[in-house]
């Protein structure tokens, strides 16, 4: 390993140190805070929207984005492939808003959530899509 490299996966690491570094009294915080600002009901609600919106993000993900990770580790300055990523989680996102829209229209939401508001369900599903993007960026 010759020192460039060596200097690369210096900066690398003690980058994602101090993310994580940084990023646990967030999401201690946030682990307190929230419950308790939601309350018990809402916030059961908003553990069962946001788990099930993470289940179909990774469901339509299948491993994808752990592959772009990979082949962009190889071939870092690779463009295509990050253009055809992009398409992917364009297309993925359609696909989840129609199959959402579809359920909506044939009225069946109350099968799936039940109990739920609908506005929190398309919050739900932004959040899904908006925490899938988020970890294709903080991993590339």
């Amino acid at each position: 390993m010759n020192s460039l490299e060596k200097d690369s996966l210096q900066k690398r690491y003690f980058h994602k140190l101090r993310n994580k570094i940084v990023g646990i009294p967030i999401n201690f915080i946030t682990a307190a805070i929230v419950p308790r600002g939601l309350g018990i009901d809402n916030y059961g609600n908003f553990s069962f929207i946001t788990d099930f919106f993470t289940k179909f993000v990774n469901f339509i993900d299948s491993g994808t984005s752990t592959c772009l990770y990979s082949k962009l580790s190889k071939k870092p300055e690779e463009v295509a492939l990050m253009r055809f990523y992009r398409g992917y989680f364009v297309i993925g996102t359609l696909l989840m808003f129609l199959i959402l829209a579809a359920i909506f229209l044939i009225n069946e939401q109350n099968s799936i959530w039940v109990g739920q508001k609908t506005i929190f369900i398309w919050l739900g599903f932004l959040w899904g899509i908006l925490n899938w993007a988020n970890s294709i960026v903080q991993f590339i």
